[in-house]
């Protein structure tokens, strides 16, 4: 079970940084819309990550950043600038 769960949460943080890839590929080529969409998913996906590796439980089924983030805020500490 611990295995599974790992591998779960390491798939989701792939996947993030795939993304996150995408994001700055986009940026660069001027394409700011994909390029926020990107991140959004990036961030989305890597906050899943650190539920399923933190809390041992499913994500919510959401994209909302926020709800996600106050999933693990007491886990994680952020800089201020990004709160």
């Amino acid at each position: 079970m611990q295995d599974a769960i790992r591998q779960e949460a390491l798939n989701w943080l792939k996947e993030a940084n795939y993304d996150l890839a995408r994001a700055r590929r986009s940026l660069a080529d001027g394409d700011y819309a994909l390029s926020a969409f990107m991140s959004q998913q990036a961030i989305e996906k890597a906050f899943k990550a650190l539920i399923i590796a933190l809390k041992r439980k499913v994500p919510p089924r959401t994209h909302d950043l926020v709800s996600l983030y106050q999933e693990i805020n007491e886990l994680i500490t952020l800089p201020k600038e990004l709160h």
